[in-house]
């Protein structure tokens, strides 16, 4: 005689019963269910994780206290440079309340504050900035609206099915102006497409470019400068772009066909009949053109054309202005999630963003790499005059896998 326990394994519960067996018969003794709540959230029939929920609150936390950030050292700016009615103490003391008693100056409030009877708005100040010499307490308020929205840097965030060509834009364009003749550019292109994979529907719009950038190569018999711009031509078109930059260039077109200069005199000429908000506006392209035309038009004269740096480029009064109203949270320190070394216990290794590791893992790569000639009767290790001929590529901004099929 024995007893035989079964369960019943599942998401949220678990069913068991008990069996027993004597003269080849079982018998059921006992039998339930466990339930116990779900590991995700169920709303209307659609699960979530649970996690994901907490980290867009505190995602969405963060930005807030940026943004308030960005604000307190741009008012700190403006207040030290007479374009703000209040003082340095207000601005500390709403700093020092963890940004919870935000300054109630009254002239503070009315220098914030928009009437559309008066037609008295913050893009009327921005668009009268870049034209014309203005008031400072105008000219501030032009900054400050400015700090609060400062538009998109990057695309990362963008995830619609072309945003995948614009993530190896970069790549590709490389790839064309490193080649020297027609030979070499299809071949490299040829190694770069065939990495990915044509039944996957997110690569799918890469082989669409491939098929145009092969049918131009054919049917043309342009030199290879004319050739890599009719190609750069090509994969930069507006509709390999995702929802973002699509956006942002629709933007820009919109402004070039008002003859507006910059995005605050054209925001200003749809205010307030129509809507403003909903557009994607671009960090440099747009905010960073703006504050520079305004700086020059209000004879702030630090700013040099010929560095391209932003530290660099900026000096003085403008390059106070450029930290604050562009203020960016310095990254926080990786270091102590690196471990100790296995040979000296008490130093940390060497991370793996180190340049020394990046060329350690290139010379462990290629000593490992063995090649059979016409001549040689087996695979055999690369010579050093072989190696040395390697070695450039890894210098490239290019997957292994396309250097080695180049090699």
């Amino acid at each position: 005689m024995g007893k035989t326990l079964g369960l019943d394994l599942g998401t949220n519960s678990i069913g068991w019963a008990i069996l027993e067996k004597e003269d080849n018969k079982a018998k059921l003794l006992d039998k339930g269910v466990l339930i116990f709540t779900e590991g995700v959230k169920n709303e209307n029939g659609n699960e979530s994780s649970r996690s994901a929920e907490r980290t867009s609150y505190r995602s969405a936390r963060k930005l807030k206290f940026r943004r308030k950030l960005r604000k307190y050292e741009t008012l700190r700016v403006l207040v030290q440079n007479k374009m703000c009615p209040l003082s340095l103490k207000e601005v500390e003391d709403w700093r020092k309340s963890n940004f919870k008693k935000y300054p109630t100056n009254p002239g503070f409030l009315e220098w914030l504050k928009t009437d559309e009877e008066k037609n008295k708005n913050p893009y009327l100040f921005r668009a009268k900035a870049s034209i014309k010499k203005i008031d400072e307490k105008d000219l501030g308020r032009a900054f400050y609206h400015m700090a609060q929205r400062r538009g998109f840097l990057s695309n990362r965030l963008d995830t619609t099915d072309n945003s995948i060509v614009e993530d190896q834009a970069p790549e590709i364009e490389q790839i064309i102006e490193e080649s020297c003749n027609l030979l070499e550019l299809q071949k490299e292109l040829d190694s770069y497409f065939n990495t990915f994979d044509k039944t996957n529907e997110v690569e799918k719009p890469l082989f669409k470019i491939s098929r145009s950038f092969y049918g131009i190569i054919k049917n043309s018999d342009m030199e290879i400068a004319e050739l890599k711009n009719k190609l750069k031509e090509r994969l930069y078109r507006k509709e390999n772009l995702g929802d973002v930059k699509s956006g942002i260039s629709d933007l820009t077109e919109k402004m070039q066909k008002s003859y507006s200069e910059t995005m605050g005199q054209y925001f200003n000429s749809l205010y307030p009949k129509n809507k403003i908000r909903k557009h994607y506006t671009a960090r440099k392209e747009h905010y960073l053109h703006e504050f520079e035309t305004i700086c020059k038009t209000q004879g702030l004269p630090s700013i040099n054309p010929d560095e391209k740096a932003e530290d660099k480029k900026y000096s003085g009064l403008v390059l106070d202005l450029y930290k604050a109203i562009f203020y960016q949270r310095p990254l926080k320190s990786q270091k102590g999630l690196v471990g100790k070394c296995s040979f000296e216990k008490n130093k940390p290794r060497c991370p793996v963003s180190h340049p020394l590791f990046e060329e350690f893992r290139m010379w462990s790569f290629i000593n490992n790499i063995k090649m059979k000639a016409p001549e040689d009767e087996k695979l055999r290790p690369l010579t050093s005059d072989e190696k040395q001929k390697i070695v450039p590529k890894f210098y490239r901004k290019a997957n292994r896998i396309l250097i080695l099929k180049n090699l």
